[in-house]
């Protein structure tokens, strides 16, 4: 169990033990920003990484809303910037099972960051565009495993990124191909 588990461990029994007051749940938050900032300042070169991505982001974004789809764009953006806070908040993940620190963001966390911020688009897109999408989406899902193992990336948070992108993918596509009659409802709601 790596140093970051155990602390993870810590605090949630914390939380239980104070039967998730709103005094317990203000500990446990406070308690995991602290954390969160110590990590990060000891990560400056990944939070330089995860700027950059920031940004790249934004500018797909902004590129939307340059098209005209101004409520897409809005949504977009909002959607990135919550996921670049939780990237940012969960460096400390940056670890190999061992324990052992990854000193990079690496492409394979990169690929499912941008899958992950893709997910306002899918409602938007027509069923031709959806079906491109989601190949799309795939082949990033396919590579960014072997990706990883490959470049000696494998980390806790490449592994909770990975695990969270997929499902939110699959969750709106879903639900999106239902509301473009592709997909019955059923098997909709079954994703």
């Amino acid at each position: 169990m790596t140093d970051g588990e155990r602390w993870t461990r810590a605090v949630l029994a914390d939380l239980r033990a104070a039967r998730y007051t709103p005094r317990a749940w203000h500990a446990f938050l406070a308690a995991s920003f602290a954390r969160a900032r110590a990590t990060a300042a000891g990560r400056r070169a990944e939070r330089r990484q995860v700027a950059v991505l920031a940004l790249a982001g934004a500018a797909a974004w902004g590129a939307t809303a340059a098209t005209g789809h101004l409520v897409l764009a809005a949504a977009g953006l909002a959607w990135w910037g919550l996921l670049v806070v939780m990237l940012d908040w969960h460096l400390g993940m940056l670890e190999r099972p061992d324990g052992s620190r990854v000193p990079r963001l690496g492409a394979a966390n990169v690929l499912a960051a941008l899958r992950a911020g893709s997910v306002p688009l899918l409602p938007a897109l027509d069923r031709t565009g959806l079906a491109a999408a989601l190949v799309a989406l795939g082949i990033t899902d396919i590579v960014d495993g072997p990706l990883a193992r490959r470049r000696g990336e494998v980390t806790r948070l490449g592994a909770w990124l990975d695990g969270t992108a997929d499902t939110l993918v699959m969750g709106v596509a879903g639900v999106s191909a239902a509301a473009l009659g592709a997909l019955p409802a059923g098997v909709a709601a079954a994703v």
